[in-house]
């Protein structure tokens, strides 16, 4: 005989299938494989070099997931923490091409930029941050606010300040 039950009921009692889930790629999956060191380059400056696995091993252990660890990189030079990195396999080539576009503004370049900027010193600091960051995405305006926010805190750090 027929189920005679709402079809809604029927869906509801169904269970949906389970996700197939993939072990995330750990520090001592990549040494199991081969890997020696891992390439990395700035998304600010453009800024590239390789980083051994063995310190990274050394410092987080072997099961530490490779994506955790290496959202934590950062630029040595100009301290950007937004860091595109890939493992070195053996027998690839280890050189990946460069990205479109040239690379974001030099720190003097915004310098430059911001003295310009007229900003009434009288605001609150965050005004003033602000406009700062509408002035520097005026000149550049493939920048995003988060770098451009970016560029204003670090050169606030700097001996001549802004204000």
């Amino acid at each position: 005989m027929r189920d005679k039950t709402p079809i809604r009921e029927q869906v509801a009692q169904r269970r949906a299938p389970a996700p197939e889930r993939v072990k995330p790629l750990t520090l001592g999956d990549l040494q199991r494989g081969g890997v020696k060191r891992i390439e990395c380059e700035c998304d600010w400056c453009r800024h590239d070099g390789t980083i051994d696995l063995a310190p990274l091993i050394e410092k987080a252990g072997t099961d530490a997931a490779y994506r955790d660890v290496a959202q934590h990189f950062c630029c040595s030079m100009c301290g950007w923490r937004g860091i595109s990195a890939w493992p070195i396999w053996p027998g690839h080539n280890p050189k990946r091409t460069k990205r479109n576009g040239p690379p974001l503004p030099s720190m003097q370049e915004c310098r430059a930029v911001l003295e310009a900027t007229k900003a009434d010193l009288s605001t609150q600091g965050i005004e003033r941050r602000a406009a700062y960051v509408r002035a520097l995405q005026a000149q550049w305006p493939e920048l995003t606010a988060s770098a451009a926010l970016f560029v204003v805190q670090q050169l606030e750090d700097f001996e001549k300040p802004l204000r």
